[in-house]
């Protein structure tokens, strides 16, 4: 081969560095759009109570805190009252360490009463930033 001749690329070459760079290109637009897209709303905390199963240490709750904002949830204190009637029977919390924005995560109450016949009543009652 010749000094001032370059070598021809063949078509697996090109195909792979099209493939690349439209892969580049799509990571980089979809980083831009969330980045426009996000809101810097504080999160969005809603709590659900599920059904008590009955346990060896007493009725153990579930509990599903779901972040319906774009923002994470930190040290995230959860405060479960169990009432029968107009009575608070029983109280329960818990700490979740966080809950990123767009997520669901799932914790667990135990009472000693049985809360079948009662009403469980979740809230969130502080959380911090990131």
């Amino acid at each position: 081969m010749k000094p001032d001749m370059k070598p021809k690329k063949n078509v697996l070459e090109w195909s792979v560095f099209a493939v690349s760079l439209v892969l580049i290109v799509a990571v980089v637009a979809v980083l831009v759009r969330e980045a426009l897209m996000t809101s810097d709303s504080a999160p969005d905390l809603r709590i659900e109570t599920g059904v008590a199963a009955s346990t060896s240490s007493g009725f153990r709750v579930p509990v599903l805190v779901t972040n319906a904002s774009a923002k994470t949830a930190e040290q995230v204190m959860i405060n479960v009252s169990l009432r029968c009637g107009d009575a608070v029977v029983e109280r329960a919390e818990f700490t979740l360490d966080f809950v990123p924005g767009k997520s669901k995560r799932d914790g667990w109450v135990v009472f000693r009463h049985d809360p079948r016949g009662c009403t469980a009543e979740a809230l969130a009652q502080g959380f911090e930033g990131p």
